[in-house]
């Protein structure tokens, strides 16, 4: 196939050629069709297409979703009576109704963009099926929640990056903060429009070790003089990318910042010289004080009514065997309009906190194409940097999980100086044998040395060793060498940390802490402390059913939940946190 075209302006009208060359069944196709479909109009521009398909491609590489681009009007746009008309809609028609979707936005990297509201109400925007509802014409809205400000930060004396330093974002209302990644020293903090100030989080351990320098998007500045804040001005949807220099205090050149954060802020000192040391540190009021946090932090993530559903049902099931503070810390990339209206009144009902909590997936990073295995990085891929520095451990439950004891004991339980502690996948059930995948080729040397292939439906995280090892960062590597080829990392969220176990230790949690019919005998049933409603490969009995079958107090959470959501009662005031990060 001839790969040139002569494009030719024989009026001189049009002085801009361009010429698109795409495969057509390239995805990315589809976004270059819709770009050059929001110029057509342009008079000055002549374009063409050439398709050039690859004829070596294979049939799994055909295109499995359909694609609309929105993108401002060439030229403005008013309506009946003068005023300037703007309607950012992406339209599809004409699609299979009995073919199942999901709907995702791919949006410009520096926004956080979340579900707003759908018509019909009822409308599940990850599991669309047209032939479900009455009306074929169904609709979802979002909205921009913040715009990203990113970074790089550096010690200038060596120029590499100030690995686990905490930064703080402020404006009048609103605080957030992170810790800086070993990779290319990178941050992000999320931010509304206005002027907001960055600084080393005030007094932290990280303010003792180092001291601000510049932090600019001229990555030049020339300044030497240590500051206490640098504001950082948000007025354009483009967000804001800051080099930022950093030195060590004078007396901490040779100190380790990650070793000081795991140990809580008491540095290490020769107890033979001064007995009293650790009394006096105490007395002085040195020590860092941490503003409280709940008795039991529980992370989780959901996508879709049917998991929504099942959270409903794991938060009261937590609150149900516990009555200390607990707190839930949902992402919100993910749940649906109907959802955030119905946790108010589950916070409420059920005596809990929670907060949204987002991170934007960095540009660095490989991507993941499918909307389940992002959720799945999300469980695992950013522990270090998705909470508030303040946060010290954190549980995660899936949402189709159901508890049946106080997790305040994994909260006390002792992780042996391991980052985190996973339940071992439970080898119980005879004739699953045949499934166990973990004890079959690749994984077989993986594991040797006596190690376990750990479930990730529940672990719990010591986050000050998580970040202090730099876990966090350890892990996106891995993750990195391992996600270009696709017959790696097939669950992605359970296979990365068994596959680092040898770099990044994992504490084997008690059997009893989580028990799945697919594995697990029924004989051990009665002794569960958590309840799996995992697939089962076999029988393929959807999760509703079996969760009817299996757990008798299923059914009572569930109407509970029910009645909750259709209630009208009006939500009283209770202690929620909507952005992200906020403090405790």
């Amino acid at each position: 196939m001839n790969n040139t075209i002569d494009v030719v302006d024989y009026d001189n009208k049009r002085p801009i050629d361009i010429l698109l060359i795409i495969d057509p069944i390239e995805e990315y196709s589809q976004k270059l069709v819709n770009v050059i479909g929001s110029i057509l109009d342009f008079p000055f521009v002549n374009i063409k297409i050439l398709l050039q398909p690859n004829e070596k491609s294979d049939e799994d590489d055909s295109i499995k979703r359909f694609y609309r681009g929105v993108f401002p009007a060439s030229r403005p746009q008013f309506d009946s009576e003068g005023n300037f008309d703007v309607k950012y809609q992406a339209n599809f028609t004409n699609l299979p109704e009995d073919q199942l979707f999901t709907t995702d936005i791919d949006g410009p990297h520096k926004w956080i963009i979340t579900s707003h509201d759908t018509a019909p109400e009822n409308v599940d925007l990850d599991n669309i099926k047209l032939s479900n509802y009455e009306s074929t014409q169904i609709s979802g809205s979002y909205e921009l929640k913040n715009i990203l400000i990113e970074g790089y930060a550096n010690d200038v004396r060596i120029a590499f990056p100030t690995t686990g330093l905490e930064l703080e974002l402020k404006s009048t209302n609103d605080k957030t903060d992170t810790n800086v990644m070993a990779t290319y020293g990178y941050f992000q903090l999320p931010a509304d429009a206005g002027i907001w100030t960055l600084s080393i989080k005030s007094d932290s351990i990280s303010s003792k070790h180092c001291s601000l320098l510049s932090a600019s998007s001229n990555r030049y500045v020339a300044n030497d003089t240590p500051l206490k804040s640098v504001q950082v001005p948000v007025f354009d949807l483009n967000g804001n990318t800051l080099s930022v220099r950093v030195t060590k205090n004078p007396g901490y050149e040779n100190k380790n910042l990650l070793i000081e954060l795991a140990n809580g802020g008491l540095e290490h000192k020769d107890e033979t010289k001064d007995s009293s040391w650790f009394g006096s540190l105490i007395n002085s009021g040195k020590k860092e004080v941490k503003p409280k946090q709940a008795d039991i932090n529980i992370f989780s993530i959901a996508s879709g009514h049917l998991y929504e559903r099942l959270m409903g049902i794991m938060i009261a099931s937590v609150r149900a065997h516990t009555n200390k503070l607990v707190k839930f810390w949902i992402i919100e990339n993910y749940i649906s309009p109907q959802f955030k209206k119905l946790l108010p009144k589950l916070a409420q009902e059920y005596d809990v906190e929670y907060q949204l909590i987002t991170y934007k997936w960095p540009v660095w990073l490989t991507k993941q194409r499918e909307k389940q295995r992002t959720i799945w990085g999300y469980k695992i891929l950013f522990l270090d940097v998705i909470f508030p520095q303040d946060l010290d451990k954190v549980i995660f439950v899936d949402a189709d999980l159901i508890v049946r004891s106080d997790l305040s004991e994994l909260v006390d339980f002792d992780l042996e100086g391991a980052p985190y502690g996973f339940t071992p996948m439970c080898d119980s059930r005879e004739e699953m044998e045949g499934f166990r995948f973990w004890k079959l080729g690749y994984w077989t040397q993986v594991l040797q040395g006596g190690l376990n292939y750990h479930i990730s439906a529940l672990y719990v995280v010591d986050l000050n060793n998580f970040r202090a090892l730099t876990a966090g960062d350890r892990l996106r590597n891995h993750y990195d060498r391992l996600a270009s080829d696709p017959n790696s990392l097939s669950n992605l969220d359970q296979d990365l940390p068994n596959n680092m176990q040898k770099w990044i230790k994992i504490k084997s949690l008690p059997q009893e802490w989580l028990w799945c019919e697919t594995w697990c005998s029924d004989q051990t049933f009665s002794s569960a402390k958590v309840v799996d409603l995992c697939n089962n490969p076999l029988t393929k009995e959807n999760k509703l059913d079996r969760a009817k079958r299996q757990i008798p107090e299923w059914t009572s959470y569930d109407d509970q939940i029910h009645a909750l959501q259709h209630s009208d009662h009006p939500v009283s005031d209770h202690p929620v946190s909507e952005h992200a990060h906020d403090e405790l």
